[in-house]
């Protein structure tokens, strides 16, 4: 309740949205950072590797992501 609580009555339309099944092939990125967030995500199947790039040009993972673990919540 507690994430929905500063929601107004026409926002909980955009939630009840048709849902889509979407699926990307390894290795393709799903969003870059500094890019706006504009979809909420679950990942249902597979993982999902969260990475910075240093200054030098390495990834550093961040987090990985499981089946259950959502994605996007900063689209709230």
């Amino acid at each position: 309740m507690v994430l929905f609580a500063d929601l107004r009555e026409e926002d909980f339309e955009l939630i009840h949205a048709p849902i889509d099944d979407l699926a990307f092939a390894a290795g393709q990125p799903r969003v870059r950072m500094g890019d706006a967030a504009t979809s909420l995500y679950t990942l249902r199947a597979g993982m999902i590797k969260l990475v910075r790039h240093t200054v030098d040009g390495c990834q550093r993972i961040v987090r990985v992501l499981r089946p259950g673990d959502v994605v996007g919540l900063e689209a709230l």
